[in-house]
Parts: structure tokens; sequence; C-alpha cells
């Protein structure tokens, strides 16, 4: 039976339908039996619950109301007050300690190592900068061995980086292993690589 139908059912029992609703509806009570069983068990219902006894809940006389023991001794909430306060701020402790225990390890993005290699065989220093450290200071190259190669490590997280390279203290626009270069908007060019890409 679907809801409208039981809706209908409500409104019968509760004078509530229009005379010609309240005909049709009695028509289809004398052709559907499961209809018109059900429209008998609420009518029952509703006749039970009109029978039953409505009791008012008693009321206290004030002479025999509970009086407790310490009624008179005055209580000190400070120490209590106190307590609580400790005790919330426990829980909203534990609360962000276990959501930081709690974060996804794929949210950690690990950082990995990226080799740079330059051919500088006439220079004495050769260093890097770029947005790998927020162009905040050199990262100096190591020279690899007697052939005018030099050799940098730097840990970084996948991304897209612009750096120069400085040789004997002077800017060499355009690393020739760099993925492509972009200009930096002083006249000059920076290098790209991509890494983890």
């Amino acid at each position: 039976m679907r809801w409208q139908e039981l809706e209908r059912v409500n409104r019968y029992l509760d004078g509530e339908l229009e005379p010609t609703e309240k005909t049709a509806f009695e028509d289809r009570l004398g052709e559907e039996t499961f209809l018109s069983i059900y429209t008998d068990e609420m009518r029952a219902l509703e006749e039970t619950a009109a029978a039953l006894e409505v009791f008012k809940a008693p009321e206290i006389d004030p002479a025999h109301r509970v009086r407790w023991p310490f009624r008179n001794v005055r209580h000190r909430t400070g120490p209590f007050l106190a307590g609580a306060a400790v005790a919330a701020v426990c829980i909203l402790v534990a609360m962000g300690m276990g959501v930081r225990f709690f974060e996804s390890p794929a949210a950690v993005i690990p950082t990995e190592a990226f080799r740079m290699v330059y051919y500088a065989p006439d220079a004495d220093s050769v260093s890097v900068l770029g947005d790998f450290n927020g162009w905040s200071r050199e990262i100096p190259f190591k020279p690899k061995g007697e052939e005018g190669y030099w050799l940098a490590e730097v840990q970084v997280k996948p991304g897209e980086y612009r750096y120069i390279l400085i040789v004997d203290g002077k800017e060499r626009p355009g690393d020739p292993l760099a993925d492509y270069f972009i200009d930096d908007d002083f006249g000059s060019k920076n290098s790209v690589v991509r890494i983890g890409l």
C-alpha cells in the first residue's frame, strides 16, 4: 500500500474527505480486501486509544520534596572549574595529536636528490642559485675528477624549478643540460629543470 492510500485512510477515519471522495473510497473498501482490513484495524486502534484514560502527573507538595543532606553547606567551585579546564585542554591537545598521528602518509611529498653536472675545465668555482632554495644562497658544486666536471646534489620535491649557474662569481646564462629556458625579466635567461614530473 502506498503512502497516499494510507493518508486517504486517515482522512476517511477523521471525516476529512469530500462527499464524492468519501463515496469513491467506500466503493474501494468493498472491492479491495486488504484496504478494508487495514481501515478496520485503524478504526479499532483509534477507538482503543480514545477509551484509554489520561492521567495527569501528580504535583509535588513542597513539604514532601526530597531534601539534600548537604543543602546548607557552601560548595567551592574553584577547584572543580580548574580541574574541568585542565581536562578540556588535555582533550583538545590529545585530539590535535590524534589528527597528526592519523595523517595519511601519502600527504607527505618526499624529496628527491637531483644531481646537477656542469662542465667548466678552467673554472675555480661553480655554484647554482634558484627556486629550489628560494634564491637565498648559492649551492656550491664540487669538482669531480680532473676532467673539468663539477657536481652538485640538491634535495627537492617534484616540480619545475628556475635557476642560474654562477661560474667564478659571474652569471652564466643558460645551462646546456636544462630542459628549457625562460626570460627572467632582467634581460637574461633562466634555466628551467623539471624534476619528478
